[in-house]
C-alpha cells in the first residue's frame, strides 16, 4: 500500500503541475515583460488544450521621458513545449486575431538631443520576440504627435525563423496613404510600395554595423509611371509629379552613426552616401509642341561632410520626339552633354535658407536639329553648342554657338554662321534680365537686299546688351539698357557698281514693347559708291529715329567730303495706317566747283564750260501711304555766271518743282531767267516758263511757254511750243520788235558804218529729223532810218574799178531809206539764202533821186560760223584741257 502511494506522488505532480501551468505560465509571461521594461502586464490566461495557451486578455504599457506606448489584445493562442518555456522561458508559437499598439510622443520628445539606431534594427527586435512563430491577424498601430496628423498603420505579421512578413497599411487622419509588403531579417530588409498589387517602389538592403557607424547597402527600384498612378490615388493632394515613363533603379551604401546627435543642428554631417541612379525615362506629351522625350539616365550621388553632389557622364542625353518648331514639320532632336557635369549643395546652407545653396560645374550642351521643312523650303542648322559656366539658382551665364544657320528655297540660301555669344541669364525677385556680352558676334550671309546682290556682313555688339521683363508680365514689362552693336558688311554688288559701306553703328537707346516705344541711332563714317571707269563722291551718314505708340520720327544727315555738301532731313510717320512724311533739304552747293568735280568724277570736262559764280540749293518731300509713294523735289541756282565757248551767261535764274504722283506721273514746273546771254550779241532780261511731264509707260511732254528777252534795244519774243524732249520736233516763230539798227550795225565791227531805225523780223523756225530750218523768214524795218557808210581806201579803191560800186558807195555816204527788208531761207545743212531790198535816197547825191537796191546771197552759214570759231575755240580748248 505504501510502495502504490509513492507510485502515485510523480502522477499528482504531474497534474499539479498541469493544472498549474497557465498560472506559471501568466508569471514567466509577466517577468519577460517586466524585465524588458513594460509596465503593469495584464494577462489573463486559460488552457484551451495539450501544449497550449489561451490569452484572453493581454495589456501593458511602457513609458520613456516624452513617449508612451501601450499594447492591447484578446483570444490570443500560444502554443508551448515545456521544458522550452520553463528553462528558455521561449514559446513554441502565437497567434493574434487582433492586436491594437498606440504610441504617444508629447511635445517634450521634441527635446531629445540622440537618436539610438541600435535598437531600432531588426536584430534587435526581432530577437525579443518571444516564440519561433508569431502571427498577427490585425495589426493597428496609432501614432500621434503635437502639431502632426493621426496617423495608423494597419495589416499582419507573421514571423518565422527569424523572418517577418507583412503587409501594412498606411493612413492618415484616417485616409488611405499607401499600401507595402515588407520583409525583414536579423540583418536585411525588403520592402515594396504597392499599387494595385504591383511594386510601385521595391527597396533592398543589408545592414552592417561597422565600429561605431551603421551601414547599410540598399538597392531600390521605382516606376514612374505607377508612382504617378500611385500618387493620384493615395496623395492627390499634392502637386503632380512628372508625366513621365520607364524606371528609375539606385543602388549605393548609406553610412552613419549608430547615435545621431538629434541636437547637433548640422547632424547630417555624420552621414556619407554614395549612390549610382540609372534607368531609362521617357514622357508623353511633356509639352504642347512635343510629342514625346526619351531620357536614358546614369548618374552618381554622394554625400558627405555635409556636402552632397550628384555627377553625371559626357554623353548623356536627351532625346526629343517630333518636336513642333513654328510652320515646320516636326521633327526628332537630341541633347546632349559633351562634359561630366557635378552639382553641388550645402545642406549648411540650405538649412540656412541662402539663396546661393547649389553650385552646378561648368558644362556643355550640344543640340542637334535635323532640318526643319516646310513646303516653302528647308531651315538647315548645324550643331548648336552652349556651353554654362555658372549656374545658381537665380543666375546662369554662359556662351552659345553656332556653326551655321541656313535657309534653302532653291534659290539664295540666306542665314546665320559663326554666331558666338556671351550671355547672363539673372533673376531678380520679379524681375528676369539677359545680358550679352560685348564682343557677341555673328556672320550673315546671302540676305536679301534688293536691288543689291544678297548681303554678306558681320554683326557684333560693341557694349552689353541688357533686356529685362517682369516674370509675371513678360511683355509688357519688357525694357532695354542702352546698347550699341556694329554691322560691317561686304561691298553691296549692284549691275551699275559696288556700294562700300564702314561699319554700320547702330545703338539702341530705348526699348518698351509695351507702348510699344524705341529710340536708336545709326551711324555711318563712309559710304562710297563705285562705278566702272568713274569716281564718285563719298559720303557719311548720322542719323536718329524713334518710335512711340504707331508713330515713327526721325532725323538724318548726310555729308558729302568733295564738295562739303550736307543733306539734313527729318520723318515722320504712322504704321497703323500706315503713311508718313520726309522732308529734306541741302546746304547750297558753289557751283564754281562744278568744273573741277566734273573732271573729279565724270571726266572729262567739256572744254567749252566755264562756271565762275552761283549756287545750287535743293530740298524735298516724300510722301507714303498704303495707296503708293509721292515725292517733291525744289531746285534752284541763283547768281549763275558761266560760257559755253563764246556764249556767255551772267546773273542767270533757274528754279523748278519736280512732283512724282502716287500714280506714277511725272511732273515738273520751272522757269529760267538770264540777265545777260552773250552770243556774239547780247540777249537781255531774257526768261520763260516750261511744264514737263510724262505718264507711266508714254513718252515725256515738255511745253515751253512764251520767251520773253530784250535784244540790241529791242525786243525777243518765242511762240510756246511743245515737243518730246527724247525725239524733239517742233515748229514755233521767232520775232523780233524795236531792234536798233545801230547796235546791229555795231556787231559788224566794220569801220565807217553806221546807221539809226528799228528793225523787225519774224522767222518760222521748224525742226525735225533732219534738223532745224527756217522757211520764208522776212526782216523789215518798223520805220524810216537812214545808213552812212564812209569806206576806207581799200573800199574806195575798189569803187574806182566799179562803177555800179561807186554809185553805191556814193549813195550810201548819207542814205535815207524808207524800206529795209529781207527773206531767209535756212536748210539743215547750213546753206542760207536772203534776198535783200534796201529803199531811199540820198539828199546830198543825184538831187535826192530814189534809190532802189536788191542784193541776193547764198552761203553756208554752219560753216561760216565753224571756220570763223575755230580758231578761238582750238585755243580755248587747248588752255583749259591743260590749266
Amino acid at each position: 500500500m505504501r510502495r502504490g502511494l509513492w507510485l502515485l506522488i510523480p502522477l499528482l505532480l504531474l497534474a499539479l503541475l498541469y493544472a498549474g501551468l497557465p498560472a506559471l505560465a501568466g508569471f514567466v509571461a509577466v517577468r519577460w515583460l517586466e524585465s524588458r521594461g513594460f509596465e503593469q502586464p495584464q494577462l489573463e490566461l486559460e488552457y484551451p488544450g495539450y501544449r497550449q495557451l489561451r490569452v484572453s486578455l493581454l495589456a501593458f504599457g511602457q513609458h520613456s521621458e516624452g513617449r508612451h506606448v501601450e499594447l492591447s489584445g484578446t483570444s490570443v493562442e500560444i502554443g508551448y513545449d515545456l521544458p522550452t518555456l520553463l528553462f528558455e522561458r521561449r514559446l513554441s508559437w502565437v497567434r493574434v486575431p487582433r492586436i491594437e499598439l498606440s504610441v504617444s510622443d508629447s511635445a517634450s520628445s521634441a527635446g531629445r538631443g540622440q537618436l539610438a539606431l541600435a535598437p531600432l534594427l531588426p536584430a534587435a527586435w526581432l530577437s525579443l520576440a518571444p516564440a519561433d512563430r508569431i502571427q498577427v491577424g490585425q495589426l493597428q498601430l496609432i501614432y500621434s504627435a503635437p502639431s502632426q496628423p493621426a496617423r495608423q498603420l494597419r495589416g499582419n505579421i507573421d514571423l518565422e525563423n527569424g523572418i517577418l512578413h507583412s503587409r501594412l497599411q498606411l493612413f492618415e487622419d484616417d485616409n488611405a496613404r499607401a499600401r507595402a509588403d515588407l520583409e525583414l531579417g536579423h540583418d536585411t530588409f525588403d520592402l515594396r510600395l504597392l499599387q494595385h498589387s504591383a511594386p510601385v517602389l521595391a527597396a533592398s538592403g543589408r545592414f552592417r554595423i561597422e565600429g561605431e557607424r551603421l551601414a547599410i547597402e540598399l538597392e531600390q527600384r521605382l516606376r514612374i509611371d505607377l508612382a504617378q498612378q500611385w500618387q493620384r490615388h493615395w496623395l492627390p493632394a499634392l502637386p503632380p509629379l512628372p508625366d513621365l515613363r520607364g524606371e528609375l533603379q539606385t543602388r549605393g551604401r548609406l553610412s552613419l552613426p549608430l547615435t545621431l546627435e538629434l541636437a547637433d543642428p548640422h547632424w547630417w554631417h555624420d552621414l556619407e552616401l554614395q549612390q549610382t541612379l540609372s534607368g531609362d525615362l521617357s514622357a508623353e506629351r511633356p509639352l504642347p509642341t512635343l510629342k514625346g522625350l526619351h531620357l536614358p539616365l546614369s548618374t552618381r550621388l554622394h554625400l558627405q561632410n555635409g556636402q552632397a553632389s550628384l555627377q553625371l557622364p559626357a554623353g548623356s542625353s536627351v532625346r526629343l520626339e517630333q518636336l513642333e518648331v513654328a510652320d515646320f514639320a516636326p521633327v526628332d532632336s537630341s541633347l546632349r552633354l559633351q562634359s561630366d557635369v557635378r552639382l553641388a549643395a550645402d545642406l549648411d546652407a540650405l538649412s540656412a535658407g541662402l539663396p546661393a545653396i547649389l553650385k552646378v560645374s561648368p558644362l556643355q550642351l550640344e543640340l542637334r536639329v535635323p532640318p526643319l521643312e516646310k513646303a516653302q523650303g528647308t531651315l538647315r542648322l548645324s550643331p548648336l553648342q552652349l556651353h554654362l559656366d555658372r549656374l545658381e539658382p537665380n543666375r546662369v551665364a554662359g556662351t552659345i554657338e553656332l556653326d551655321s544657320l541656313d535657309w534653302q528655297d532653291g534659290g539664295d540660301s540666306p542665314g546665320i554662321h559663326h554666331l558666338s555669344a556671351g550671355f547672363e541669364l539673372h533673376r531678380n525677385e520679379a524681375q528676369l534680365e539677359l545680358q550679352l556680352s560685348e564682343g557677341s558676334e555673328a556672320k550673315l550671309r546671302q540676305i536679301p537686299l534688293p536691288p543689291f546682290a544678297p548681303l554678306d556682313a558681320a554683326i557684333r555688339l560693341t557694349s552689353p546688351l541688357h533686356l529685362g521683363t517682369g516674370i509675371d508680365d513678360p511683355l509688357p514689362g519688357l525694357w532695354l539698357k542702352p546698347a550699341a552693336l556694329e554691322l560691317s558688311p561686304e561691298p553691296l554688288q549692284h549691275p551699275d557698281g559696288i556700294l562700300r559701306l564702314s561699319p554700320l553703328r547702330l545703338r539702341l537707346e530705348r526699348l518698351e514693347p509695351a507702348q510699344p516705344a524705341v529710340s536708336a541711332s545709326l551711324d555711318i563714317e563712309r559710304i562710297a559708291w563705285q562705278m566702272p571707269g568713274r569716281r564718285l563722291p563719298t559720303a557719311s551718314l548720322q542719323s536718329r529715329f524713334s518710335l512711340e505708340g504707331e508713330t515713327l520720327s526721325g532725323r538724318l544727315e548726310l555729308q558729302l567730303d568733295d564738295p562739303e555738301l550736307r543733306l539734313q532731313a527729318r520723318a515722320s510717320g504712322t504704321l497703323e495706317p500706315f503713311g508718313g512724311d520726309l522732308y529734306w533739304r541741302a546746304t547750297p552747293l558753289p557751283l564754281e566747283q562744278s568744273e573741277r568735280l566734273w573732271n573729279r568724277y565724270y571726266p572729262p570736262a567739256p572744254p567749252e564750260l566755264t562756271i565762275t559764280k552761283g549756287l545750287l540749293y535743293n530740298e524735298g518731300s516724300a510722301n507714303w501711304t498704303e495707296s503708293g509713294l509721292a515725292l517733291r523735289f525744289d531746285q534752284r541756282i541763283e547768281d549763275l555766271s558761266a560760257s559755253w565757248g563764246a556764249i556767255g551767261i551772267e546773273g542767270g535764274h533757274w528754279q523748278a518743282r519736280t512732283l512724282r504722283r502716287r500714280s506714277g506721273r511725272l511732273e515738273q514746273t520751272g522757269s529760267l531767267q538770264v540777265a545777260l546771254l552773250d552770243a556774239g550779241f547780247p540777249i537781255e532780261a531774257a526768261g520763260a516758263d516750261y511744264r514737263l511731264t510724262q505718264l507711266p509707260g508714254q513718252a515725256p511732254e515738255l511745253r515751253l511757254d512764251p520767251l520773253r528777252a530784250q535784244l540790241l534795244g529791242g525786243s525777243l519774243g518765242i511762240d510756246s511750243v511743245t515737243i518730246n524732249p527724247l525725239s524733239p520736233r517742233l515748229e514755233t516763230r521767232v520775232r523780233l520788235q524795236q531792234v536798233r539798227l545801230s547796235r546791229l550795225l555795231e556787231l559788224q565791227q566794220q569801220p565807217g558804218l553806221s546807221g539809226e531805225g528799228r528793225i523787225g523780223a519774224e522767222l518760222p523756225v521748224r525742226l525735225d529729223d533732219d534738223g532745224l530750218s527756217i522757211d520764208n523768214g522776212r526782216i523789215h524795218n518798223e520805220n524810216p532810218g537812214w545808213i552812212r557808210f564812209s569806206p576806207d581806201d581799200g573800199v574806195m579803191a575798189l569803187g574806182r574799178s566799179n562803177r555800179g560800186m561807186a554809185m553805191a558807195l556814193q549813195a550810201l555816204e548819207n542814205f535815207h531809206y524808207d524800206e529795209l527788208s529781207a527773206s531767209l531761207r535756212y536748210a539743215p545743212d547750213g546753206t542760207a539764202q536772203m534776198n535783200t531790198r534796201l529803199r531811199g535816197h540820198n539828199p546830198n547825191w543825184n538831187r535826192g533821186q530814189a534809190v532802189d537796191f536788191s542784193i541776193n546771197i547764198e552761203q553756208n552759214l554752219l560753216k561760216l560760223l565753224q571756220t570763223l570759231q575755230f580758231t578761238d575755240q582750238l585755243t580755248e580748248s587747248i588752255e583749259k584741257r591743260y590749266r
